[in-house]
């Protein structure tokens, strides 16, 4: 439980992986204080944190700016990166809300729709456009 701490000595591990955890955690800065502790010096953490996602229990949606507040006073060097953008949000929900329908005829006709949405995305590279919406954030950071 990294929220409660680990039993490793200071300056266990060269690196630590910790996907999609911190949504679901009371005290975040306790888990990141734990994760600094048990990095050497150089060592690295990569870090998952969900946005923009159906609702699934979790405790709390971290923006880019929070994360970063964060991470920066304990860590050597934060880099970020979005995952999506509005266009890859758009067809999650579209692609998420079709798999729900019950109605055979109407999910058919709405995932006809979606793959070509898909190949659009794919064609004009939209996919890989940042905006200022997105589905979530990785972290590396560095002790």
């Amino acid at each position: 439980d990294v929220e409660a701490g680990l039993l490793y000595p200071d300056a266990s591990f060269d690196g630590i992986v910790c996907f999609e955890v911190f949504e679901y955690l009371r005290d975040p800065a306790r888990a990141i204080f734990e994760i600094q502790r048990l990095l050497k010096p150089g060592g690295a953490a990569l870090i998952s944190l969900p946005f923009f996602y159906p609702d699934h229990s979790d405790r709390i949606r971290y923006t880019e700016q929070r994360a970063l507040e964060l991470f920066r006073p304990l860590f050597a060097d934060v880099k970020v990166f979005r995952i999506g953008n509005a266009y890859t949000a758009l067809w999650d929900i579209i692609r998420k809300q079709a798999q729900r329908l019950r109605l055979r005829p109407l999910k058919i006709l709405i995932s006809g729709l979606i793959f070509p949405l898909y190949a659009l995305l794919k064609i004009f590279g939209l996919d890989r456009r940042t905006d200022n919406w997105y589905s979530g954030l990785f972290f590396v950071v560095r002790r």
